[in-house]
């Protein structure tokens, strides 16, 4: 008996209904898919969105609440009120250890041009304006530029984004250095500016808006040139106690939807208005004596020794000395920079090696400050045109 070899197969009702049913499945879950596509992206816009406004507000939180910090004699604490950009000077980084209590943070790879305070060799077209600043050097001792930098926040248009109009990017800058972009996607609130600044009210506790309506915004510090009387620093700028950042962080996702992330929020200008009163009464008398030599021997002939006999002030007189603070430069510059920070410990002579020096003649001018708690330093005293040995 010969069996059949032939398979049996679906029947064309069979594969009619299969595909039926498939494609009645892939109705019924591709919205679901679908959907929960666009809830991935739009959850992951959103946290874009709150990242970007999130981290804005922290940085200019932080800075700003800093103000007017480590500023030398007259040195302003807000330079610049714009609806879109603000501009302030504040000791918010240091790459020298005498300076760690005044400034935010230390960084020893930190460059002298963005540690201390702009020079008129140095000014800025400051954002969004035809101002240039500074016009004066600013220091904190005699010969001691001030350690406190110019920041500016700004926004600009964006350029890239040609689907939403009005967006713009933020931006940071310190002194002179080539501005970082912080974040971009970002639109204005309706009255079109993202900083708002406040000046104390009639009544106690109560504060005043500075309007562009009113003419009062822009607003520059302007130093004086001369003898013009009416080119002096705007006082109103000296006055602002608050300001409030208004900005909104927004996503665009692939199907078109904009997502929005708001943030309002009053940052006090904790310095403003305030006097920064020694808190160890006057500056500390100076050190007795400096001397400076060559060290080493022919062979080491890479260093000096610095010595120096305390201040008065240290062991007598207001005992407020806290500790010595040794300034070095290279002839034939005029700008000291600091080298050693050496705590007060009842020493009759205090000694310290200066180290990887350069030879050959070169000549090097040093000087020693006694430093109180305020932290207010003494008059400089100085010795001048050391050489290494060759």
């Amino acid at each position: 008996m010969r069996l059949s070899t032939r398979r049996a197969g679906f029947t064309l009702v069979e594969v009619t209904m299969v595909m039926t049913l498939l494609a009645i499945v892939g109705a019924l879950v591709m919205p679901f898919f679908l959907k929960q596509s666009r809830s991935v992206t739009n959850t992951a816009g959103n946290l874009d969105a709150q990242q970007s406004v999130s981290f804005a507000l922290n940085m200019i939180d932080h800075d700003l609440r800093v103000a007017g910090i480590g500023t030398g004699l007259n040195q302003p604490q807000l330079v610049e009120a714009n609806p879109l950009a603000i501009t302030f000077n504040a000791n918010l980084i240091t790459n020298d250890t005498t300076a760690v209590t005044t400034a935010s943070y230390y960084d020893p790879a930190v460059s002298n041009a963005l540690s201390t305070s702009l020079t008129p060799g140095s000014k800025i077209t400051l954002p969004l304006s035809s101002t240039q600043y500074p016009d004066s050097t600013y220091y904190q001792a005699p010969g001691l530029a001030s350690p406190a930098q110019t920041i500016s926040y700004y926004l600009r248009p964006d350029s890239t984004v040609t689907t939403v109009p009005q967006t713009y990017v933020l931006w940071r800058q310190v002194n002179s250095a080539s501005p970082v972009m912080l974040a971009r996607g970002f639109t204005l609130p309706v009255s079109n500016a993202a900083f708002r600044y406040y000046i104390p009210g009639a009544t106690t506790n109560s504060v005043q808006e500075l309007t562009v309506a009113a003419g009062q915004l822009p607003r520059y510090f302007k130093e004086p040139q001369g003898s013009v009387p009416n080119t002096g620093p705007d006082d109103t700028l000296a006055l602002i106690s608050e300001v409030r950042l208004q900005l909104t962080a927004m996503y665009q996702d692939q199907f078109g939807n904009q997502m929005f992330r708001n943030v309002n929020e009053a940052i006090p200008l904790l310095n403003a208005g305030l006097q920064h009163v020694s808190a160890c009464g006057a500056a500390p008398a100076p050190v007795g004596s400096l001397t400076a030599s060559a060290y080493g021997g022919p062979t080491g002939g890479d260093s000096v020794q610095v010595q120096w006999t305390p201040s008065s002030d240290e062991t007598g007189g207001a005992k407020d000395v806290r500790s010595y603070v040794i300034y070095r430069r290279t002839q034939p510059s005029t700008a000291w920079e600091p080298v050693f920070n050496v705590q007060a410990s009842g020493l009759a002579t205090y000694t310290e090696i200066d180290k990887g020096l350069t030879g050959g003649g070169t000549k090097y001018d040093y000087a020693a400050a006694a430093e109180n708690c305020t932290p207010a330093l003494s008059t400089l005293v100085t010795q001048t045109g050391v050489k290494p040995h060759p």
